[in-house]
């Protein structure tokens, strides 16, 4: 658990011994929400919990907790992220007996990778919730990210949440609560996880070993996150791939008519297109602010490269409707960001729209 969640953590000490049987924890990505909640898990689990709530790391629960094997204990995410994180897609669901036949897991080993959570990840905890609870405790049900869900996914959820057996709790994240259904908020106690302070959240970077003046930087572009401004680092020394598409393409808006677009799209159509995405729109946004009130959130590093942009493109004015027309394309290329078509021509439409919109 990270110190600027000190506070959220006891208001929920202050509800110990009414908990609600669902609770929705919601903030800005890059602020520790898992950390935050798979803390609480272990604690709920616990069999001998400190005086403060927190898990006492010693008893069998525990052990079981960090060994991903607990039998009161079901984590719903993306297999993504476990592939990501080094770990097979179902090693949770192996260590609590899954659920699911062979047929299914052999089915599931030949395809890729699911970015959402699947309805039938969601239909087997049926089993989990309809028995006894094993160690005469809390039973706990972990999911995230919510936006992961799509609409029949969430139904699925949505009949648990209605019913829920005794002694259990669901735990619930997401990044904002607008891409939540209004049906599973109405069942959920909304918990808000703050961000910390600009001063507290570069004193954690230090202190994690990055420079005052990455920190600085790096916190900028992640909007004051700091998980996410760790990323951002890690990224500058251990994907160097990546910090580099991310050097063209700035580099690109910055003064895109002295950059092909097509050709930039070949050097990085095969990057993360959630990171492209994210850092086109973070410029976009600096762009908007630049023009109306002088103010950079994400690049000041680019003050330069953006004023250029916004006196060429705005002519000294507000800006027009062309780049609030991208950020629509934007704010729709993020719907389909994870299943394109071709990632190459995604980059392409992107940047030639950016283009566009700086002409009109």
């Amino acid at each position: 658990m990270f110190p600027w969640h000190q506070k959220t953590w006891d208001q929920i000490q202050a509800m110990q011994g009414r908990l609600p049987h669902a609770m929705l924890f919601h903030g800005q990505s890059g602020i520790g929400k898992f950390a935050f909640v798979r803390h609480l898990a272990k604690s709920l689990l616990c069999e001998q919990p400190q005086e403060d709530g927190h898990a006492c790391n010693a008893c069998a629960s525990c052990h079981w907790f960090e060994d991903r094997s607990h039998m009161d204990f079901r984590m719903l995410r993306p297999e993504a992220l476990d592939v990501a994180e080094g770990l097979e897609a179902d090693a949770e669901d192996q260590a609590n007996d899954a659920v699911e036949s062979t047929a299914v897991d052999e089915k599931k080993s030949k395809r890729a990778p699911s970015k959402e959570i699947r309805i039938e990840q969601v239909r087997a905890l049926a089993g989990f919730l309809n028995i006894g609870t094993h160690r005469g405790g809390k039973r706990i049900v972990l999911l995230y990210p919510l936006s992961a869900m799509n609409v029949f996914t969430a139904n699925a959820l949505l009949k648990m949440l209605e019913e829920p057996p005794p002694n259990t709790v669901f735990l619930l994240i997401a990044d904002g609560l607008d891409r939540v259904l209004p049906t599973i908020l109405s069942r959920c106690r909304h918990l808000n996880l703050p961000m910390p302070g600009r001063s507290d959240a570069l004193a954690w970077l230090i202190q994690q070993g990055i420079s005052s003046k990455n920190a600085e930087s790096a916190l900028a572009e992640s909007g004051g996150a700091p998980l996410g401004a760790q990323q951002i680092c890690a990224q500058q020394s251990d994907e160097a791939d990546l910090f580099e598409a991310r050097r063209r393409l700035l580099e690109y808006l910055g003064n895109p008519v002295k950059h092909d677009p097509l050709q930039l799209a070949e050097q990085i159509g095969k990057s993360d297109l959630r990171a492209v995405l994210g850092w086109i729109q973070r410029w976009i946004f600096d762009c908007i602010s630049y023009s109306s009130a002088q103010r950079i959130r994400y690049y000041p590093s680019c003050e330069k490269e953006i004023a250029a942009i916004v006196r060429s493109g705005f002519i000294g004015q507000a800006p027009g409707a062309g780049l609030w027309d991208f950020a629509k394309q934007l704010s729709r290329a993020k719907r389909v960001v994870d299943h394109p078509l071709n990632p190459k021509l995604f980059i392409e439409a992107l940047l030639l729209g950016y283009a566009a919109s700086l002409s009109r």
